[in-house]
């Protein structure tokens, strides 16, 4: 019998926003008696030939209960890393690994309207929903260069 949850938090951070919110997640779902929170950063030596390589990361992924997805928009979607990583659970959706994992997402814009994170949201719900989680809804993070604010999406 299982006694421990676990929670994993993935992203992938360039200005460490997403960052920062992952170890936010990390910090609060490790400070609940019985969780066990961890996270797993994408980096870009993760990725080769446009393909996330590290099986190790995956395994542990694999291995949670839940898996919080997170990434800063860029041009209205993920980074690149984040989708990189993303294509790689294409064998866990086939498999269905990572069914029935709880999987809420962090993305993040620097402006609430130019690069929306609501087309971010909807991509960090996709290797979710492919792979079998149950999606649980989560609220964008907006920064500017002198900080962080808060911001409620227009839809999510």
């Amino acid at each position: 019998m299982k006694t421990q949850t676990s929670v994993a938090v993935v992203y992938h951070s360039v200005t460490g926003t997403t960052a920062g919110l992952a170890e936010a997640a990390v910090q609060g779902a490790g400070s609940i008696a019985g969780v066990r929170a961890f996270s797993v950063r994408i980096e870009g030596g993760d990725i080769h030939e446009g393909r996330y390589g590290n099986t190790s990361a995956l395994k542990a992924l694999g291995e949670a209960d839940a898996i919080i997805f997170g990434s800063p928009t860029f041009m209205g979607s993920v980074s690149a890393q984040f989708k990189a990583f993303a294509d790689a659970t294409s064998e866990f959706w086939f498999q269905r690994h990572w069914a029935g994992k709880l999987a809420p997402g962090l993305p993040s814009a620097t402006t609430p309207a130019g690069t929306s994170s609501i087309p971010s949201s909807t991509s960090t719900h996709w290797p979710a929903s492919t792979v079998g989680c149950g999606w649980v809804s989560t609220c964008p993070a907006v920064t500017t260069r002198k900080g962080a604010i808060a911001w409620v999406p227009r839809a999510g």
